[in-house]
Order: structure tokens, then sequence, then C-alpha cells
């Protein structure tokens, strides 16, 4: 892979089972490469792909990250090579996000994060098909402008809408979308110190570092930051995504809606418990009482064919009995 004929990286994004390996393999095809990073086991998967304009690009499949948060190698190495804090990993050109369309609210979180570290990015909306089969209605133009890049609905599996996806990545790529939230002017003030004193120190992504550096030192700063984005989240998905009536939803979805409900859900469990409980006793007073009725008969008709003394009692008392109080 001649680095001289690559017009840029693009680094490949996105929580575990998003489809992202399916997706770099329908890109690069066998144009790949297989490593580790320096001075980990985490593997490293790089290949080659040509858009439609006749550009070059190297895509490199990061580890799959729920959030870049880290709380595994996985994430600590796909957070470091996009803050360019990675050794002998130059920062990507681009990024290209792979969202799951069945869970979109779920992955919005990445994504959300990945924007704010100031890269041109292109989110590639995978599992579209399988979104539509049930019943999920997605406007990609609607989530675009709301997070002001590209959304491209794709299905990696199918390979459906790879062409358009690599049409979007023209180069040179847009201007990176900026921060999507504001926080208040001493929160404001603490990121613009804090990515100064980054460039200051010579870091690869001063804005990224910047503005992780107050969330780390600061858990209040940490929590408006996580909450804002959350309510960012939610506002994009109420105009992007339009779910299925109540009375389209398959009968399972109708009761997974209520028994996974956070309220109704515990409601229902506690209820289905003593119900349980309740009728194995009730129920049970019928079979025991005919148990009883009939260990009693066949104690009486034992006394009356074997005669008073030992063995009579041995059979009466010890076995008939034994067995009836099972």
């Amino acid at each position: 892979m001649s680095n001289s004929s690559i017009e840029a990286r693009i680094a490949l994004v996105g929580n575990p089972n998003a489809g992202k390996t399916s997706l770099f393999n329908a890109l690069t095809g066998q144009n790949q490469k297989v490593g580790n990073y320096t001075g980990a086991t985490v593997s490293r998967k790089s290949g080659t792909f040509f858009t439609p304009h006749g550009n070059k690009f190297e895509l490199i499949d990061l580890p799959g990250a729920y959030s870049l948060d880290p709380n595994s190698p996985d994430e600590e190495i796909t957070r470091n090579v996009l803050i360019g804090d990675q050794k002998d990993e130059p920062t990507p050109n681009l990024i290209l996000c792979v969202l799951d369309a069945t869970h979109l609210e779920r992955h919005l979180y990445l994504l959300i994060q990945v924007i704010d570290l100031g890269y041109p990015v292109v989110v590639a909306l995978n599992k579209t098909d399988n979104a539509e089969a049930q019943g999920l209605r997605l406007d990609p133009t609607a989530l675009s402008e709301r997070f002001g890049v590209p959304f491209v609905a794709i299905s990696a599996m199918t390979e459906r809408g790879i062409t358009q996806l690599k049409q979007a990545l023209r180069h040179p790529f847009p201007s990176p979308p900026g921060r999507l939230w504001k926080g208040p002017v001493e929160l404001e003030e603490a990121i613009k110190r804090s990515t100064k004193l980054a460039e200051t120190n010579g870091e690869n992504n001063p804005a990224a570092s910047g503005l992780m550096a107050v969330a780390e030192e600061s858990s209040k700063a940490k929590e408006f930051i996580q909450k804002t984005r959350f309510e960012y989240i939610h506002r994009a998905v109420e105009v992007g995504l339009q779910r299925p009536d109540e009375e389209s939803l398959a009968l399972t979805d109708r009761i997974d809606a209520h028994t996974l409900h956070p309220i109704k859900g515990w409601c229902i469990f506690t209820a289905l418990m003593i119900t349980v409980f309740w009728s194995i006793f009730k129920f049970a007073e019928m079979p025991m009482g005919l148990i009883e009725e009939g260990q009693e008969t066949l104690q009486e008709w034992v006394r009356g064919f074997i005669g008073v003394g030992d063995f009579q009692s041995l059979i009466v008392d010890g076995i008939i009995a034994g067995v009836g109080g099972v």
C-alpha cells in the first residue's frame, strides 16, 4: 500500500455490532492489511478503496466503541487514534461513522462525541432494510440537517447504498460541523483555556484534548456535557425517526413495550410472581386432599388385611405414611 498514492486517511468508527466490519469489507474488498497497534495486542486493520471521483483513500477500521470515554482496551485505542495520542498512528482526515438504524438513538451518542472532535464526518446509516422491516421510518435528510453532516442510508450486508456512500466521500472534504451544543459561560471558558493549553503542549488535536481534559477534571462538567448531548440526540430523533403506531406493531412488540417498561415492567413481573405462588398453593389443595383420602383408605385396608403387630406398623405408619407425606 503506497502512501504516496493515497490522498487521505479515513477512520471507520462505530459501536460493536453496528455492521462496521461488513462495511469495511464492502468498501475495500481484498485490498486489506492486518497488523497490531504499537504497544498493544489490539489488531489494526486497514485497506484502500477508490471513489467514483477517482480518489484513493486508506480506510482504517478502528476497534468497536460504545463511547469515547474508554472502558476497555479497544475503546482506548479508538479514542487515542482520534485525538492523536496513539503512537505511530497519524490522525485521520475524515471519520466515517457507522450507525445501526434499528438502534439509532443508542448509537447517536458516539456520533455526537465524534463530531465534538472537530473532524469532517460522514455517517453510514446501516441496516436500514432491517429498520424498515420493523416499521421504522428514517429521514436521513432531517438527520443531516440536525447534525450538520451527511447521512447515507446503506445496507452493508447487501451492499445497498455503497456507491452513494462513496460519492459522499468527496475530496477535498467538507469543513467540520463544529460542536452542536453549548455550555454555560464558565464551562465554555474552561474549555477555551484547556484547548489553549493543549495547543501550547503541542497536542495533535487541541480541541478534542481540551474538551476531554475538562470533562475528566470536573465531574460536574462531565455530567452537564453528557446530559446536554443526550437532550440534543432526543430532539434530533424526534425529527429524524418515526416509530410505528401501536396498532401496526406485532403482538410481541406490543408485549415488549409493556413488559420492558422501567416501571410497568416491574409491576407486571411482581404480579406474575404473586399469581404463580398463589396458584401453586391454591390449585395444589385438590390433589393434596385426594392423596390424603387415598392414603387413609389404603392404611385402613392394610390394617384389616395384616394383623396387629410390628409388621403392620412398619407398613401403615412407616412406608405408607412416609410416601404419603412426601
